[in-house]
C-alpha cells in the first residue's frame, strides 16, 4: 500500500496554514513528512535529528509536529534556516527578541528613576521629620525664653530669634538637614519649570 502523503501533488503548507488547523500540529509524521511539511530535504530533517536539534520518538520513529517546530526554531540559527515556511516564524521571533530587550531597557530605566525617586522621597521625608523637630524645639525655646524677649526692645527681637532658631537646628544634624534641603528645593524647581511649559 502507498502512502498518499508521498504522492500529493498539492503545494506545501505556509506556517500560517498550519497555525489555522491545530489538529494538524497535534499528529505525528514521520521525518519525511515533516520535511514536506517545512519544505525541506529529507537530508535537511535527518541531520537535525542526527545533531539532536529534533527530538524523535525512538519506539516509533515519528515525529510530534508541534514539538519539532519548537526544536528546530530554538536549536537552529536564524541565518541557516533554510525553510520557507518557517522563515517568518523566525522573522516573528527575532522581532519579538528585540521588543523583548527594548523593553527590558525600559524596565532598567524607569526602575532606576523608580530608585532615585525613593531615595528623593526618603530625604524629604527626613527634612520634614527635621522640620517638624525643629519647629517643636523653637517653639519650646521661645516659650522658655519668652520672657526674655518681652523685655527687649523689637530691634533686638531679629537677633534673637535667629539664635533660637539656630539652637534649634543643632538637634537636628545640620549636614543631613542641608541635603534634605537641596533635595526639596531641587524638586520645587523641578515641579515649577515642568508646570510652566
Amino acid at each position: 500500500m502507498t502512502n498518499p502523503a508521498k504522492h500529493d501533488a498539492t503545494p506545501q503548507a505556509e506556517l500560517g496554514f498550519l497555525a489555522n488547523h491545530k489538529e494538524l500540529l497535534a499528529i505525528r509524521v514521520r521525518p519525511a513528512e515533516f520535511a514536506r511539511l517545512l519544505g525541506v530535504s529529507k537530508q535537511t530533517v535527518s541531520t537535525w535529528i542526527r545533531d539532536g536539534k529534533v527530538t524523535i520518538n525512538t519506539l516509533d520513529g515519528l515525529l510530534d509536529v508541534r514539538r519539532a517546530i519548537q526544536d528546530v526554531l530554538r536549536n537552529t540559527s536564524p541565518g541557516r534556516l533554510r525553510s520557507r515556511v518557517l522563515r517568518q516564524a523566525v522573522t516573528d521571533a527575532l522581532e519579538l527578541r528585540e521588543n523583548l530587550a527594548r523593553a527590558e531597557d525600559r524596565a532598567e530605566a524607569a526602575e532606576a528613576a523608580l530608585r532615585e525617586a525613593q531615595r528623593e522621597i526618603a530625604h524629604l521625608e527626613r527634612w520634614n521629620a527635621d522640620g517638624d523637630a525643629h519647629a517643636d524645639t523653637f517653639r519650646a525655646l521661645l516659650i522658655e525664653r519668652a520672657d526674655e524677649l518681652r523685655a527687649a526692645p523689637p530691634e533686638a527681637w531679629e537677633k534673637t530669634l535667629s539664635e533660637l532658631s539656630d539652637a534649634a537646628w543643632d538637634v537636628v544634624d545640620p549636614e543631613e538637614a542641608a541635603d534634605a534641603m537641596d533635595v526639596a528645593m531641587r524638586a520645587i524647581h523641578e515641579t515649577e519649570g515642568g508646570g510652566g511649559a
